[in-house]
């Protein structure tokens, strides 16, 4: 649809970039405020999760000419999981991509930087046409200096980095990476619902959790209650209240020194906890420990004295 509004304006529509694996979330605003009562309309919108349908996608931009990017920067290493390719649609679809970009950096863990450019189109030789300002006084024709295939030619070797990793871990240390990160997502995310389920004031942005960030609120007793009515009475006051209880908590929690956690924005909705799981270092005692934590900090708060404007 955006495609053909875009010719009907008279422009030529030619990229069409996928995501794979969102670093926040995709597509909850609407289905959030509708489900909360913050807007007063109805919305036909589902959780799209962290990936987008490229095989779908792909169909798309063949039919219209255009070129297809899988942006893949925190996800695509999901490839290095047998059983995340086994089990998931994920990157279904991803070898019909015209680029795809991923950073071993992020989710596997390779140092800084490492990120790659990936074509089916001629390999090194799609960029070097692309890219290449032939710089006489660099290059002189060997055809093993890949300096002239990249806008920055001076840049560290990155896949160096990537290639003496995966040597000394291989697939399946990688894999084993990434499912430990998965699993750390369940544990976590099963956690969180246990308390909302016990009424201890936690709150899932999403349930299930998509991928590897677990997104939540939490509202201490002491303050309940009124949320519940500013919820019901308004809806922009409820958000920046429930925005800044977040954010006091995470300050708190972070001043303490046993966690470093973060929250995130999101348009429409309050600010909220985001938890990324991916230290292969992390147990089901940590994530525990790191509930109570958020707990504990929020029921010590005395919030008297902090202006939430309730």
């Amino acid at each position: 649809r955006l495609i053909q509004e875009s010719i009907e304006r008279g422009e030529t529509p030619f990229f069409v970039n996928a995501t794979a694996g969102t670093t926040v979330l995709v597509g909850l605003t609407h289905l959030y405020c509708s489900r909360k009562g913050l807007i007063n309309r109805s919305v036909d919108l589902e959780p799209q999760g962290a990936f987008d349908p490229i095989r779908a996608l792909s169909a798309v931009a063949k039919n219209y000419n255009c070129w297809l990017h899988v942006d893949g920067s925190w996800g695509g290493t999901v490839a290095f999981s047998e059983n995340v390719m086994k089990e998931k649609d994920w990157l279904d679809g991803s070898e019909l991509a015209d680029t795809f970009t991923m950073n071993p950096h992020k989710l596997l863990g390779v140092p800084l930087q490492c990120s790659l450019l990936l074509t089916p189109h001629s390999g090194h030789h799609l960029f070097s046409t692309t890219n290449s300002l032939h710089a006489s006084y660099l290059f002189h024709g060997n055809p093993h200096d890949l300096g002239d295939g990249t806008m920055g030619c001076g840049r560290r070797p990155d896949a160096a980095k990537l290639f003496l990793g995966w040597k000394w871990y291989g697939r399946a240390g990688y894999g084993a990476r990434v499912d430990h990160a998965l699993a750390a997502a369940t544990e976590l995310t099963d956690l969180v619902r246990t308390k909302a389920e016990d009424g201890k004031g936690f709150e899932l942005v999403v349930d299930p959790t998509p991928f590897l960030q677990v997104c939540f609120w939490f509202i201490p007793p002491a303050l309940r209650a009124k949320m519940g009515e500013k919820r019901v009475k308004a809806g922009e006051v409820y958000v920046e209240t429930v925005s800044r209880i977040t954010k006091v908590i995470h300050a708190k929690v972070n001043e303490s020194g046993e966690f470093l956690i973060e929250y995130a924005p999101l348009s429409g909705i309050p600010c909220f906890f985001r938890v990324v799981l991916n230290a292969p270092t992390v147990q089901k005692g940590h994530l525990e420990r790191l509930v109570e934590r958020i707990e504990e900090v929020g029921n010590r708060i005395e919030w008297a004295k902090e202006e939430l404007g309730i």
